[in-house]
Parts: structure tokens; sequence; C-alpha cells
């Protein structure tokens, strides 16, 4: 998909903002202006760019997020982590060279270190050095924790490409957060029963957070079978456009929406 408002004007470029979204099957690339009306959405096969995304991406942007999955992550009580040793844990990651490896203090006595892929993640830093990069993961738990109750267990899955990230809380507390690789319905199915074993739970889960879908997806109907409460979630921040199909594609923007958030 390729659009551009008629009031996009390069002239105004210091005053935009570039918003992208990463994966190892697609890029999302959206521009909005400072009254946050969309000025551009795209959306291509990341091998495969168009003319017109190769040329927003050669603007001068000055405002830049870039958000990318993980490739690997730990999390750690905030408490008991010393960052002068957070090389003790490169053995939990695939690139053990520690300069790759980012710290993230979370809003719930909980730090994550994290690594993106290389290829990836250099591509994009190649491209807009003083782009501010932000983990996927970070949006999704930020926004996950306005629907997360003190009692009882609720599940989150975020999909994208051909993977899910699936997330635990029991009680108000995160207690696991693990990516897998689902290529349909009962692969998410395999995982997630297999979570549920693993804590003991033999019932319908309270509630469960979908982000990269919407309830009448295949993967909503599917998550719908595990519980009374299927909610999508939804981004804090707000974008504008009159363009009915760049409006019908914003709901499962939530992750560029709230980057800037994350900064």
């Amino acid at each position: 998909m390729n659009y551009t408002s008629e009031e996009f004007h390069i002239h105004y470029i210091s005053s935009y903002t570039l918003f992208v979204n990463s994966d190892y099957a697609y890029d999302h690339l959206v521009v909005v202006d400072e009254q946050k009306n969309v000025l551009v959405f795209m959306k291509y096969e990341t091998t495969k760019p168009s003319t017109e995304a190769m040329k927003i991406l050669s603007l001068p942007f000055q405002h830049i997020f870039v958000t990318l999955p993980h490739q690997s992550l730990v999390l750690i009580p905030t408490d008991v982590f010393q960052h002068a040793e957070k090389d003790i844990y490169a053995d939990y990651f695939i690139d053990q060279n520690g300069d790759h490896t980012y710290v993230k203090n979370l809003s719930l006595g909980i730090t994550a270190l994290y690594q993106y892929d290389l290829l990836l993640y250099n591509r994009w830093k190649n491209l807009f050095s003083e782009a501010h990069f932000v983990p996927s993961f970070d949006v999704i738990i930020r926004q996950a924790q306005l629907n997360i109750p003190i009692q009882g267990e609720t599940l989150g899955v975020h999909i994208y490409d051909s993977q899910a990230d699936l997330f635990l809380y029991v009680d108000g507390a995160l207690q696991l957060y693990n990516t897998f690789e689902v290529q349909t319905v009962d692969d998410l199915s395999y995982f997630m029963l297999s979570i549920f074993k693993n804590f003991g739970l033999t019932h319908k889960i309270q509630r469960i957070l979908l982000s990269g879908a919407d309830e009448g997806s295949e993967w909503g109907e599917r998550l719908s079978k595990y519980t009374e409460d299927l909610e999508v979630i939804k981004a804090k921040s707000k974008w504008i456009t009159t363009d009915d199909d760049v409006k019908s594609q914003i709901p499962n923007l939530n992750i560029l929406m709230d980057s800037q958030l994350c900064v």
C-alpha cells in the first residue's frame, strides 16, 4: 500500500516525524505532522521496497522512531540487576557480544536485557544513525499494563510476520515473555496450551489481550475459545486521517503509534 496525502510538503520535512516498524517480512512507514495527521502510509515486503518508499527514506527527517522485534530477551528483577554485571548473562543470547545487548527498565520492577537481529538493526541504523530505536516488546508491555487486573491470569498475544510473542501476567505480575514460530492457529494453540500446563492453568483464562490482529481474524477467533474476555490492545496515541484505507489500517499500527512514548 502506498498512500501520500496532498498535504505532504517537502519544505515542511523538519517538522514531520517518520515512524518505521520493520520485521523479517514487512516494513511499515508512516509520516505524521505536528498535529498527528497521517501524511504518508506505506507497507511493502522487506526485500522489495517500492520506489515511493525509497524516496521517503531518502528524505532528511529530523524526528525518526524505528521499532524492531527482539532477537533475544531476558527478564531480570530490577532489584537484583547490576548493570556492571550485564556480561554474566551472555550465555542466554545468540550473539554473545555484550555491545549488542541493550538494557531497558520496565515499570514492573523488571529489567529487560535484549538484542536485535544485527542485520535488521544495521539496515536501519545505516540509514538513520540518529533515529530512536525501540524494541516492540517495550511498546506492547506498556500498552497491556492498562488492561491487567490485580488478580487472575491475563495472556498477551502479539502476532507479526510468522511469529507470536506470548506473555503472561498472574495477579498483576509479569511471569513470562517468549517468542514462538507460528504458521497456523494450531501452532499458536500448541504453545498457549504448553504455557497453561506449565503454570497449572486448567480452566479458561480470565483475559486475553491481542495485538497485531483483530478479533474477527483467525487468530482472534481461535483465542476466543480460551477466554470469555478477549480484548484488542489499543494505542494511547491518536492519529488522524480522512483516507478510508489508511483509517482501516490504523488499529493495527499500535506498535508504531506509541513507540514515541517509550523513548
